[in-house]
């Protein structure tokens, strides 16, 4: 038997399949691999707020200055111990993996994140 988890995520896949394209094109290309982005920008862009609220987590930081385990506020790029958002990395997963598409993996987070871009926009252009 499913668990809740299960249901809500093939809930959510089923809602970005009947999502118009060129929304999802707008919010994958606004994702880096790096940002956490507050969840109304997508809102704001014509996602389903459903979406957003699945994968909007409370994101944690080593808040120790190591710039590559750390969370920085975007006012003044000093690091904070925790933000709550959308982080793009995951967003793009999360598209990627309901069209089960293919990308190359990487070793950098940005590298990554334009791999699955690629795949993304190679899907809607096909």
């Amino acid at each position: 038997m499913p668990t809740k988890k299960q249901n809500q995520y093939r809930e959510v896949e089923q809602l970005i399949l009947d999502t118009d394209p060129m929304i999802l094109l707008e919010c994958c290309n606004r994702c880096d691999g790096h940002t956490i982005f507050k969840h109304q920008m997508f809102l704001e862009l014509g996602l389903d707020e459903r979406i957003t609220k699945f994968i909007a987590q409370t994101h944690t930081s080593a808040a120790n200055g190591d710039p590559k385990h750390d969370i920085t506020s975007t006012q003044d790029g000093r690091p904070i111990e925790q933000c709550y958002g959308v982080y793009g990395l995951q967003f793009l997963r999360l598209i990627a993996n309901a069209f089960d598409l293919e990308w190359e993996g990487a070793l950098g987070r940005g590298t990554e994140a334009r791999r699955m871009q690629e795949a993304i926009q190679k899907h809607f252009s096909d």
